[in-house]
């Protein structure tokens, strides 16, 4: 996924976390994604 290589890119996590997740909604959505391809 496009997104995550950008995320492992990311030279700071925290704050690219932090924009990512502007609602609950999209961080819940994010870790199921992320269960999925792990």
């Amino acid at each position: 996924m496009k997104t995550t290589l950008k995320i492992l890119n990311y030279k700071k996590p925290h704050q690219l976390f932090a924009s990512f997740f502007k609602t609950p909604q999209e961080k819940v959505k994010f870790i199921k994604s992320m269960i999925k391809t792990a």
